[in-house]
């Protein structure tokens, strides 16, 4: 993998975690049938891949992908892929992502889901340029839809209901000031049918999506 860098000198790596896409948005089940969810998983996690390539033209950072299916291994393209341990959830596999990033000599990790409804090119630059031990960016309902740690192990993983005031808390407790920043793109995931219906009203050429 190539060497990165983040605000300064220091190597940076985005890490996106990836369901197997039958097993996504469950909890869009009520809104959408099986393949509408497999088709909106695949396509939300190609625009996070596209618009990760694109800021690589104004920030320098590598990606890699933690998963667990190997249909998603095969869309990676030039992103590492992380094997995402066979139990113990989002956080487990987002910790080991970050021992990972620690053994291959990154300074910063940046997490980032697969499931943001527009994500734009400015506001990842914006965030991977943030100085700070502990950025976070909240989403719309009070969890963390961007999180840049350094070192990339910096604090214990909280993803889960008010996530954001959690990693916050565990910043705190670690000795470090967490910083929160809003970023437009970055607050709106696209996860429950209440975030489905504010992302079509953001991006209406998206939503609906046809089962591919």
């Amino acid at each position: 993998m190539p060497d990165a860098g983040g605000g300064m000198s220091d190597r940076t790596l985005v890490l996106v975690p990836m369901k197997r896409p039958d097993a996504s948005k469950s909890r869009l089940s009520g809104a959408l049938g099986d393949d509408e969810r497999r088709a909106l998983a695949l396509r939300l996690f190609r625009q996070t891949l596209d618009v990760l390539a694109a800021a690589r033209q104004d920030a320098a950072f590598d990606v890699a992908v933690v998963t667990g299916s190997d249909e998603v291994a095969s869309l990676c393209g030039s992103a590492a892929v992380f094997n995402d341990p066979p139990q113990g959830g989002l956080n487990a596999a987002l910790s080991h992502g970050a021992e990972r990033a620690v053994a291959l000599g990154y300074d910063r990790l940046c997490i980032l889901p697969a499931d943001l409804a527009a994500p734009e090119v400015a506001d990842i630059v914006a965030l991977l340029q943030s100085p700070g031990d502990v950025i976070i960016c909240p989403s719309s309902d009070g969890g963390t839809n961007a999180l840049l740690l350094s070192p990339p192990a910096a604090i214990p993983l909280a993803y889960g209901p008010a996530s954001a005031a959690h990693h916050a808390e565990a910043a705190r407790a670690a000795g470090l000031i967490p910083h929160r920043i809003s970023l437009g793109s970055l607050r709106l995931d696209v996860d429950t049918s209440e975030c489905l219906t504010r992302a079509r009203a953001a991006a209406p050429a998206l939503f609906p999506l046809a089962a591919e």
